[in-house]
């Protein structure tokens, strides 16, 4: 019997952005255009796979390899332009930017549950109400849209669906009540064992129904690593984690063969599509 299609084999890799889409988003950026938040800012929002300095950290020491995508440099440039604080960067230099900046509201091992805890020790100006990572960040760097991906680790801990997607639907509140626009990622293969692998397109599942219920779009990441180039379908031996070239900025044809650097391509070309279509009033998909 030949096996069902996952359903994100038949969805974009990079979101589409239709007018009703940019209309809800527009209002979203305006209220928190309002409230201070900077558009040239983006967030990080996840565990391991966003802490890694592979994550986007060269794009901002302006490293990056483009290749055929140069039309993303005028959105590297917008979103460079902020200076950001480096404390605690596991960027390979000393510029603070969105891509460069080591997130608070992510870290290594995290569930979807971690960035809603208070903090042990808030960092200035995170004191109550904004003493939990996510708040934190959003207080601290004031962004405009925020990467969100969170899921592998859940699935390998056992966290039931039902409470994943809660967490999952409180992030997003939390980041929509801000007024910060999210951009939700579907997580990546596991090539680790077949029990993790059976289990990807479950917890995918919950990050489509939470995108879909609350109209943001959805980077269907899991979907840019099933290239037939890809070297061991984008990820590491351990098979959790993607695998890079080039420090995962490089975005040629042997590049794009490798996970990191295919989440930072579709990420950016997520993040060019809110600043010209919604950011900056372009018209829609």
């Amino acid at each position: 019997m030949t096996p069902t299609p996952a359903v994100e084999l038949s969805l974009p890799v990079v979101p589409r952005i239709d007018a009703a889409l940019k209309q809800r988003l527009r209002a979203v950026h305006a209220f928190g255009l309002a409230s201070g938040l900077r558009p040239n800012v983006f967030m990080k929002v996840g565990d391991s796979i966003t802490y890694s300095g592979y994550f986007m950290t060269d794009i901002g020491c302006g490293r990056v390899n483009l290749g055929p995508y140069t039309d993303l440099a005028d959105t590297i440039a917008f979103f460079s332009a902020e200076a950001l604080p480096t404390s605690g960067s596991v960027a390979r230099c000393d510029v603070g930017n969105s891509f460069t900046r080591r997130s608070v509201a992510s870290e290594r091992g995290w569930v979807a549950e971690h960035p809603l805890r208070t903090l042990d020790e808030p960092p200035p100006g995170c004191e109550e109400p904004n003493d939990t990572p996510l708040r934190c960040e959003i207080a601290t760097i004031k962004p405009g849209v925020a990467i969100v991906m969170l899921g592998t680790n859940d699935l390998y801990a056992g966290v039931e669906l039902p409470h994943y997607e809660g967490y999952l639907e409180s992030i997003v509140h939390e980041l929509l009540d801000a007024g910060v626009v999210p951009i939700l990622s579907n997580i990546p293969h596991r090539t680790d064992n077949a029990w993790a692998r059976a289990r990807v397109g479950d917890y995918n599942a919950v990050v489509r129904a939470v995108a879909a219920r609350n109209e943001i779009p959805l980077l269907n990441y899991w979907r840019a690593l099933e290239g037939p180039g890809m070297r061991s379908e984008g990820m590491e031996p351990d098979g959790i984690h993607p695998n890079a070239h080039a420090y995962g900025a490089s975005f040629t044809e042997r590049g794009l063969q490798y996970g990191y650097n295919q989440r930072n391509l579709t990420a950016l070309q997520a993040l060019e599509k809110v600043r010209r279509i919604v950011f900056e009033d372009g018209p829609p998909d």
